[in-house]
């Protein structure tokens, strides 16, 4: 039902806002586009059918000048696509449940999750117990802290049926940067009554290389949740604070005032912690000199039975969901379902099971500003 300025009185909001494919050089810009709530609403009032940029503007209850650059931004990088002469047509996927679907899902996936915590965690744990720590560094040896990052990282890399990403790929959109991604989101819902579902949220996976090379031979592995304080300062302690503290690791960063700036920004994202003085100073972020692969190496691999579950949690997921995707977007969502043993909901209520069963123990605030980041580079803290 179409209500002139609904989406102007009630405006919806997306969380979980997932990309996968390839990123262009652009994508801050893109962060920036779809954290808007007025570009959430764009899309959103043209999700389930085309609309001209009027019956957007209504829906919105504003004048069709103010959201029409905005819309040509969208088709131009493949958000929107113009499907007739005045007519637009979303082109994300954007899961839109009523509560009774949601707490079903809820419910599925909490199952799984269990199940991915008895048959493959305890080998997790058990391997990192046996690794040497001349190549990796950990935030005054945390045993705990180190156990977050690396089952997350496990969770989203070694539980993924590669096949599947590749059954995905065919539906990848080509992005004005250069990029070639999906975008996947949800629609925040008020929480229900049996689990708090913003527990769950998420704000993506991010890996992220450094040039020049030679200066900073860094690369950084991040997931972002409700389990960390990053929410709205993720994207600069990327961009800017992780070089200065690749600096301070190479002894290129002074306590001289011509670097005060950065190490106030250091501190201010705890990336480094200052105790009393810069004699008790550590560096909060689990840094490693192996490389991606040979780190990926080392976690051991998913159980066979990991196939037949993630098609059995699968079926069961898009049996309930497929009704409430609009016709363009249907096969998406099938092929999109086919990876659900690997997806943000079963990882973040994984951590949710250990941290209650004290598996995980809770994190320090310091903590969560720098869990499930991992830096990949040369040198280690001294």
């Amino acid at each position: 039902m179409n209500v002139e300025g609904i989406f102007g009185f009630e405006p919806i909001r997306f969380t979980n806002i997932e990309y996968i494919g390839f990123f262009g050089f652009d994508r801050l810009a893109i962060d920036y586009f779809l954290s808007k709530v007025i570009t959430q609403n764009i899309l959103y009032s043209a999700y389930h059918s085309p609309k001209s940029i009027t019956e957007i503007a209504d829906l919105l209850g504003v004048k069709s000048c103010f959201i029409k650059d905005e819309i040509l931004f969208l088709e131009d990088n493949g958000f929107m696509d113009k499907v007739s002469k005045d007519k637009y047509l979303t082109n994300i996927l954007i899961h839109d449940f009523p509560k009774d679907i949601r707490e079903k899902r809820h419910t599925i996936f909490s199952k799984y999750a269990k199940i991915v915590c008895d048959t493959y965690i305890p080998h997790i744990i058990k391997d990192c117990k046996s690794w040497t720590n001349d190549k990796i560094y950990t935030p005054q040896n945390d045993f705990n802290f180190f156990l977050w990052s690396i089952i997350t990282l496990a969770l989203k890399k070694k539980t993924e049926i590669l096949d599947l990403s590749e059954h995905l790929e065919k539906y990848y959109v080509k992005r004005n940067d250069g990029g070639e991604y999906l975008v996947f989101t949800s629609i925040k819902k008020d929480e229900t009554k049996d689990y708090t579902e913003s527990v769950f949220h998420t704000f993506g996976e991010q890996n992220i290389s450094f040039v020049p090379k030679e200066k900073y031979p860094v690369d950084v592995w991040q997931f972002n949740s409700n389990y960390d304080l990053r929410e709205k300062n993720w994207n600069k302690t990327i961009q800017y604070s992780l070089i200065h503290l690749y600096d301070y690791i190479a002894g290129r960063l002074t306590s001289d005032s011509i670097d005060i700036d950065k190490f106030s920004e250091l501190y201010q994202n705890k990336l480094l912690i200052k105790e009393n003085s810069h004699k008790n100073e550590h560096v909060n972020l689990i840094i490693t000199t192996l490389d991606y692969e040979e780190l990926y190496d080392l976690l051991p691999d998913k159980p066979e039975d990991f196939i037949r579950l993630n098609n059995e949690l699968s079926e069961e997921l898009y049996k309930i969901s497929k009704d409430y995707y609009p016709s363009h977007i249907k096969s998406l969502s099938k092929v999109y379902h086919k990876k659900s043993l690997n997806s943000d909901d079963i990882i973040t209520r994984v951590l949710e099971h250990l941290l209650k069963s004290n598996i995980l123990k809770p994190l320090t605030d310091n903590q969560k500003m720098t869990v499930n980041t991992i830096m990949f580079c040369d040198k280690l803290p001294q």
